[in-house]
Parts: C-alpha cells; sequence; structure tokens
C-alpha cells in the first residue's frame, strides 16, 4: 500500500492499495508512518520487568550499595547484612528499570563526558546487565551508556535521585519481624512493667494482663503488631482502656515455641 497527500475535504490520506484500489485511510496511519526510528527505539538503559529483579548492586563514590532478593524477601547485602524494606526496595528496582536517555549519543560523545562515576548491575533470570554513569562536565546533564555499547545518551537528573539512596532508607526498620499465623503469645518488658497476651489458638480470643494481673479481653485487631511500629507505642489494649508502653532498649519480647497455657508465661 502506498500513503498519498492529504485529501482536500478532511484529515484524512489518499492510499492506493496494490490491487489498484484508491482509498481514503484516517489521517492516524500516517502520523504513525512517519515516526523517525528515534521515537521507537528503547530507551531504557536497563530493559527489564521490575519485578524480575533479584540481584541490585549500584557502585558509587559515597559506598556501594547492595541488595539480593529471594523468592519475595529482599536482604541488604552492602555495605551491610541486614533485612530489606521490600516496599523500598521494590521501588528501587523499578527506578532503575525505567532509567533512560532522553536522546542517543554515539560512543565518542559518551565516552567525552567525563570518567566514569557511579555503575549500576541489575541481575535477573536471564543474566546481568551494566549501566555506566558519568558525570556531565561544566553542569551539562551526566550521560549513561549501557556496559555493552548499545545504547548511550544523557539522563535527566530526576534519573539520578534514586542513586542517592541511603542503606539506612532500604533497612526494615521493624523491631521483630513476626510471623501473621501461629503466634501464641507475647510478652513485653520495659522500665519495671509486664505485659503479656496469649490465646489457645489462632482462631481464638486474646487475653493480656499486666504486671501479673489476672488476664482480661485484649484489643482483637492486632494486641501485638504496633510493637515494632514505633519507639513509643501503645502495644495493648485491656477492655478498650489504652496501655501504653514506653518502648527502650532493655525492651524485651518473648514468643514461646510451644502452645501456652492459660496462664502463660
Amino acid at each position: 500500500m502506498r500513503v498519498g497527500r492529504k485529501s482536500p475535504v478532511g484529515l484524512e490520506r489518499y492510499a492506493a492499495t496494490g490491487d489498484g484500489r484508491i482509498l481514503l485511510a484516517d489521517a492516524s496511519l500516517a502520523s504513525a508512518l512517519e515516526r523517525s526510528p528515534d521515537e521507537l527505539e528503547e530507551k531504557r538503559l536497563l530493559p527489564v520487568a521490575a519485578e524480575d529483579v533479584r540481584r541490585i548492586l549500584v557502585k558509587r563514590p559515597g559506598g556501594n550499595l547492595g541488595l539480593r532478593k529471594d523468592g519475595s524477601e529482599w536482604s541488604l547485602t552492602e555495605p551491610m547484612r541486614d533485612t530489606a524494606d521490600a516496599s523500598a526496595a521494590d521501588a528501587l528496582a523499578r527506578s532503575l528499570a525505567s532509567l533512560s536517555v532522553t536522546k542517543r549519543l554515539a560512543p565518542d560523545e559518551a565516552n567525552r563526558a567525563g570518567a566514569s562515576t557511579i555503575e549500576i548491575e541489575l541481575e535477573t533470570g536471564a543474566g546481568v546487565r551494566r549501566v555506566v554513569i558519568r558525570a556531565g562536565r561544566s553542569g551539562a546533564e551526566a550521560v549513561a551508556a549501557r556496559a555493552d555499547g548499545t545504547l548511550a545518551g544523557p539522563i535527566a537528573e530526576g534519573g539520578l535521585q534514586s542513586l542517592d539512596r541511603k542503606p539506612d532508607d532500604l533497612r526494615d526498620h521493624r523491631v521483630a519481624i513476626l510471623p501473621p499465623d501461629g503466634i501464641r503469645g507475647v510478652s513485653i518488658e520495659t522500665a519495671g512493667k509486664k505485659v503479656r497476651a496469649w490465646r489457645e489458638k489462632d482462631d481464638a480470643p486474646w487475653q493480656v494482663a499486666e504486671s501479673g494481673g489476672a488476664g482480661v479481653p485484649a484489643d482483637a485487631t492486632n494486641p501485638f503488631g504496633p510493637v515494632g511500629a514505633s519507639s513509643n507505642a501503645t502495644v495493648l489494649h485491656a477492655n478498650n482502656q489504652p496501655g501504653p508502653i514506653t518502648m527502650d532498649t532493655t525492651a524485651e519480647i518473648a514468643i514461646p515455641a510451644k502452645k501456652p497455657s492459660s496462664t502463660w508465661p
């Protein structure tokens, strides 16, 4: 099919088919055919699906940042080993997977941008992809290039913000990472005060007692969940009356391995 000039009475374009027919084609067809190759090119430097990322390594002057994913769980590997916040790690993977150049540069132009300042590695089941970022000269945009030389170009300043994340921002800051099911009892001791909560089975109501007192019905929503949310949390509620416990470095959480009795612990 050949696409010709515009119709004099509208936005449609004349089109000639191989069998000699002359038709009016929608204007959007011509617009699509007139797009340049640069508009259709994949401009992402690391064209992978964020959910497929299994390892991240960012080498930067201020110190390396490394994460590894096992199933749905993320862990920090550099500069320290610790459990990572899954939401923060997933957000970083999405940012890196969407890092794009604003236009293509020839390899020699990219090499003139300056010395390498940041290196990125993303690993998926299909292998490892690498990108090198060079600081722009005299206030110019930073330039990034795939390690295999297939794409290079300037990146917007916003694209570098995700690479500035501090390791502490990616750590899991929960005091205790507790499984959602199977917990039978929790004991918390701090500042001379002891609070305990227990239940006979997963679907049984929680009981709560303070400093050796008798058990009373606990807040059914989640009697121990706030423990990891704040350093000064209202941990348990008895009969809808708040029982604030100031958490400090001496606070302890005990989770028995066996099913507790009705007077546990």
